[in-house]
């Protein structure tokens, strides 16, 4: 939404930061309670359609908290209007309530209420709900949920509900649906660090239509009881933990944008592992082969999408290991994925046979390459139909934090699901390759949670954050964990342009002094860190004792911090430092933008 910046909700030790009609991080005392709690109007292909806010008042004293506004929701057909509610107290109350009315006849996927449950503080603990067939209970566990499609339409990990009782250790916490029917889903499937209740139920079908002058209402009571925990510390703790930090995986980029001469001087420096080059059908082999000069000139090898038809696919998989005979640079992988276009709901996996033509072609032309197969979308596809890849030498699929939120906090968050899946794979393949590929702020094809693109204004899937400071902590945020969980590879932003790493005029981007650091340590060893907080605190430390350490401030704000050499440091907002036995110094690009 648009409409006011966030303001602070205290009423005892009940809190939440209201920015444009979402609650984000509800409290009691230190403990998170939910995640974020909004209201999303989503178009017929899920691209959420943001709001206009208006008449917003606050009444609020130390006790309780009142807050009205109107929302409105205007993107082509769509036209949806509606006054939010939320009501709090110290007793632990917290409720909000929508009532809405169509202005226009239009097709959508959702106009709900979401609940994010976090993934730190929900992880482990208990659930019940209860449905129209009795009381069914759960659990937040390890296992990464699938979304599966059934009968034309797609599955939750719960029976519809109207009510939610969490168990939070010396919490309770009780959730109340009225208006719709709410269920669950995973969505570490997408990359998103926490689960969802969300109306309405994905079985009742979508998209669905509406008509003007049609009202809608829908509510979202919480209730909690139990002891209020301490208040989270103002200063951030970083440790060294004794434990193996993982492996940082080499990091290459894609190609999308050819850069120019000048472009290519600067990009030098930062010694990409490999290039993503994307081949599809019809192709001849002149985009491979400038691929591979590229990959030449910056002294990396090549990773190389193969998109094939499954119609035609020994045709294409022969095409594409013709091309590849001729290449004269080392290519890393061969990635093995089904030519579609956009971004499906319904997407699957790459089947096993196409991943083997693909092999089986490359082998008769004496190319020993690695071999993986998956999807361009999320986990989610892979997840969904679990193909049998054996034989097939890895398992890839795409990563974005920006599936379902594009709030900065969000982002940030959604980082920490990364361990979840790429464990998830090696549970379900074995000690198989995982490559993450590619790994962007936003996804290419959506969808697009900051809504559509406007006319005359820049594409859905360009994130002015790219060029900002943020997108080099977050990658630093993202990198460490995949170090953990030693993801085998990543191509991570692409190599130029607007999703890249520099732009026209041959300016590099802060994300570029990051990935410079850390280029000499691609697929070295990690010194394990306990950070007391990782949502605002991120840490990556490379190579021996003495090897230099990245920490990175995940947050708007100014933040201070203990880091595990017992460095006392303040950061500004997204501030990148390097740190060393000697020195600590905030990466370029970074503090001095602030």
């Amino acid at each position: 939404m648009n409409g006011s910046g966030p303001v602070l909700l205290e009423c005892g030790p009940l809190s939440a930061t209201l920015v444009d009609g979402d609650l984000f991080d509800v409290r009691w005392g230190g403990a998170e309670v939910a995640q974020r709690l909004y209201l999303a109007v989503r178009d017929e292909v899920w691209n959420t359609i943001p709001a206009t806010l208006s008449d917003l008042v606050i009444e609020a004293d130390d006790d309780r908290a009142v807050v009205s506004f109107t929302a409105t929701h205007e993107h082509g057909d769509i036209a949806f209007a509606w006054t939010g509610t939320i009501r709090a107290d110290s007793a632990g109350l917290l409720s909000y309530e929508m009532r809405g009315r169509a202005l226009s006849d239009f097709a959508y996927c959702k106009i709900g209420f979401n609940v994010h449950h976090g993934l730190r503080a929900h992880a482990g603990r208990a659930f019940r709900c209860r449905t129209l067939g009795g009381e069914h209970s759960g659990e937040f566990g390890p296992e990464v949920v699938p979304q599966l499609v059934r009968d034309g339409t797609l599955t939750a990990m719960t029976p519809h509900y109207d009510r939610i009782d969490l168990d939070l250790g010396d919490l309770r916490v009780t959730m109340e649906f009225d208006g719709d029917r709410f269920e669950m889903q995973d969505h570490r499937n997408w990359i998103d660090a926490n689960w969802k209740s969300y109306g309405t139920p994905l079985s009742y079908g979508f998209p669905m239509r509406i008509t003007a002058g049609t009202e809608l209402h829908q509510s979202v009571t919480i209730r909690i009881d139990g002891p209020v925990p301490g208040l989270r510390q103002e200063t951030v703790t970083a440790m060294w933990s004794g434990e193996d930090g993982g492996v940082l995986p080499p990091v290459g980029h894609r190609i999308v944008n050819q850069p120019d001469q000048g472009q290519i001087d600067r990009l030098r420096e930062l010694r990409p592992s490999h290039l993503r080059y994307d081949r599809h059908p019809g192709e001849d082999s002149a985009g491979l082969r400038a691929a591979a000069d590229l990959a030449d000139a910056l002294g990396a090898g090549l990773e190389v999408a193969v998109f094939v038809r499954p119609d035609q696919a020994d045709a294409d998989a022969l095409a594409a290991a013709r091309a590849l005979a001729e290449v004269i640079v080392p290519v890393d992988r061969v990635l093995v994925l089904v030519e579609n276009t956009g971004f499906s709901a319904f997407g699957g996996a790459c089947p096993p046979a196409i991943a083997e033509a693909v092999q089986a072609a490359l082998v008769e032309r004496g190319l020993d390459v690695t071999v993986v197969a998956g999807t361009k979308q999320s986990f989610v596809d892979v997840n969904r139909d679990r193909p049998d890849y054996r034989g097939i030498d890895g398992v890839v699929f795409a990563a974005n934090p920006q599936v379902h939120a594009a709030d900065d906090r969000s982002l940030m968050q959604n980082v920490q699901a990364i361990p979840d899946v790429v464990d998830a794979t090696r549970r379900l393949y074995g000690d198989v390759a995982v490559a993450l590929s590619p790994v962007d702020l936003i996804g290419a094809d959506g969808p697009f949670p900051g809504g559509p693109a406007e006319p005359g204004g820049p594409p859905s899937n360009e994130d002015p954050r790219q060029r900002s400071a943020f997108a080099g902590a977050w990658a630093v945020a993202a990198l460490a964990h995949m170090a953990r969980c030693r993801t085998t590879s990543t191509t991570l932003f692409e190599l130029a342009g607007p999703r890249g790493l520099i732009d026209d005029g041959g300016d590099l981007f802060p994300v570029a002094q990051v990935l410079r650091v850390l280029a000499p340590h691609y697929g070295s060893s990690v010194r394990g860190v306990e950070v007391d907080d990782p949502d605002r605190l991120a840490v990556l430390a490379l190579g021996s004792a003495d090897g230099p350490v990245l920490a990175a401030n995940l947050t708007s704000g100014t933040l201070a911090a203990v880091l595990p050499g017992g460095q006392r440091v303040d950061f500004e907002a997204y501030d990148v430092l390097l740190v060393t036995a000697d020195s600590v110094t905030p990466l370029a690009g970074h503090r001095t933008e602030s």
